[in-house]
């Protein structure tokens, strides 16, 4: 069985590891979100968590979002040039050219 981090536990990880020891005064003032709402979201509680909040945390942590959403496992997205990639010529045309349709026929 595999064991999954709340985000709560996710967020005190992450400010543990960010700069020492910071605490949620020094979150809060930096991001703008208040220290009552960091502490809940840190709890474990079952609350929702706005968009905005998960994006300026994802951004505050230099983390993906898919990440503190627990969709992936990956704290963040590595870009890869894309002569690395190994593709054809055709299929590199094909990315670059945009006009992909990705729909069933």
């Amino acid at each position: 069985m595999e064991t999954r981090l709340t985000l709560g536990e996710k967020l005190k990880d992450l400010r543990n590891k960010r700069g020492g020891k910071l605490i949620l005064a020094d979150v809060s003032e930096a991001m703008g979100i208040s220290v009552s709402t960091l502490q809940r979201l840190e709890g474990d509680e079952d609350i929702r968590v706005g968009y905005q909040d998960i994006e300026t945390l994802a951004r505050y942590y230099d983390v993906s979002a898919d990440y503190l959403f627990g969709l992936t496992d990956l704290q963040q997205y590595r870009n890869i040039e894309i002569d690395k990639l190994r593709l054809s010529d055709e299929a590199i045309a094909v990315l670059k050219d945009s006009k992909l349709n990705t729909l069933p026929i």
